[in-house]
Formats: structure tokens, sequence, C-alpha cells
């Protein structure tokens, strides 16, 4: 089983874009991000008599790649350090290397679970293109010139998200484990009171066989015997030389 998700929120981001620029920008607005959500918490701390140095935000850590093919690479090197990336903002056209679409299908071959922004203008898509990555939850699509805004709010909340499914399969994973080990219980309980009630056939079984063989021993007996209760008052047997002599049955 996993080991289980601790209580920080992953905020890694991963940005392929082939304009440098572009990761200046990207790098200002979660700086920026940052910044305000660290004065925020200062500011709620005040208001509820916590000490600050307790409520540190947790700033977005990005990383940079400048073609598809890079960013593919970094993907599978974050998995394989058990480090993966959160969110990837991902251009439309990246020349002369793969575009978004392209980009984006292989990244989620690497890491399903990866949140994507695709970044572009409205001359440089269209809507079947989009259509080859399906309907999923996992994309969003932001258009160019960016809102500062609406960057920190999809960075928040993708990131976010992430780890909220990271938690929510940990918590199904126990859950299947518990089932599995009490399943595992009940049938090793089963399998138990099966093997009791075979012993107990098997018990019969000789019970009866000895009685069998008693009685067959006792009435070609010309010896004179008989069973009785311990106190001698009650008789449970009698042979049948017994019977002759006594005349009684």
């Amino acid at each position: 089983m996993n080991s289980p998700p601790d209580e920080h929120t992953n905020r890694r981001i991963l940005v392929i874009d082939d304009n440098r620029g572009i990761h200046d920008c990207f790098r200002a607005i979660l700086h920026s991000a940052d910044s305000d959500k660290s004065a925020l918490d200062e500011a709620e701390a005040r208001l509820f008599g916590e000490a600050t140095s307790t409520r540190r935000a947790v700033g977005f850590t990005m990383e940079s790649a400048y073609q598809g093919e890079e960013g593919i690479e970094l993907v599978r090197a974050a998995l394989d350090k058990d480090e993966p990336y959160a969110l990837a903002f991902v251009d439309m056209r990246m020349p002369p290397g793969m575009n978004g679409i392209e980009t984006i299908t292989k990244l989620w071959e690497v890491d399903a679970d990866l949140q994507v922004v695709i970044c572009t203008a409205h001359c440089e898509y269209d809507w079947r293109d989009l259509a080859k990555l399906g309907g999923s939850d996992r994309l969003l699509i932001l258009k160019k010139p960016f809102d500062v805004a609406e960057v920190r709010q999809m960075a928040e909340a993708l990131c976010a998200k992430w780890e909220l499914l990271r938690r929510g399969r940990h918590h199904l994973e126990e859950l299947e484990a518990r089932v599995a080990e009490r399943t595992q219980n009940l049938s090793q309980a089963n399998q138990e009171l099966r093997d009791q009630i075979a012993e107990r056939k098997q018990a019969e079984a000789a019970l009866r066989e000895s009685e069998l063989r008693f009685r067959q021993l006792a009435e070609n007996s010309s010896e004179v015997f008989w069973v009785a209760s311990p106190t001698g008052e009650e008789l449970f047997y009698i042979s049948p030389a017994y019977e002759q002599i006594c005349g009684r049955s």
C-alpha cells in the first residue's frame, strides 16, 4: 500500500513553451500569487490572534521546458523521483517540435493524473483539434493574452484538485485493503468451520462403525453381560445369553 499523503498540497508546476519570455511571465505571476497568499495568511493570523510564524504559505515550484519532447522527459523524470508535477501549462504552438495537442497526449500517457492548461490564441486552434483530447476533466484552456488573476486561480484550483484526487485514491486503496483483509478473514473462518464439520462427520461415522462392530460381537457372543447406567438402575443393553438366562429382553 502507498504511504499516506502528507498535509501539504503539491504545488509543482511545469511550463512548456518555446517562448522564454512566457516563462518569465508565469514565474512573475506565480511568485506574486505566493506573496499575496502570504500577506493574506499573515492578516488572518493577526485577526485571530495566531502567531504568523505558524501560518507560512507554501509557494509554487515552477520548472521550464521549451519543447514538448523536453517537457515529456521532465514529467517522466519527476515520476521516477516520486516528485510528480500537479499542473502543466502547455503552449499550443511550439515550432519546430510537436504541438500542444500532441504534447498533452504524450504527457497523459506518462502521468494520467497531471492537470493541464493549454495556452492558446483564437487563431491557433480548431475545436476539432481539441476534441482529440476527449472530454477530459483534466484540461482547461487559457486564452492569450493572459489574465493574471485567471492564471493564479487556475494554479491554485488545479493544484488543490490534484491533491484531492490523490487523497481520494489513497482513501479508496485503504478501504479496498480493509475489505480484502476482512474477506480473507471471513474465508479463513469459513474454512475452519468446514474443517470442524468434516471432523465431526468423521467422528460420527467412526462412532457408528464402532457401535455396529460392538453389536455384531455382542450378538454372536455366548457371554452373559450387560451395559448399565453408573448407578445400575437402568439397563442400556443386555446380551442374548443374558436374555436366555433371565428371560427378559
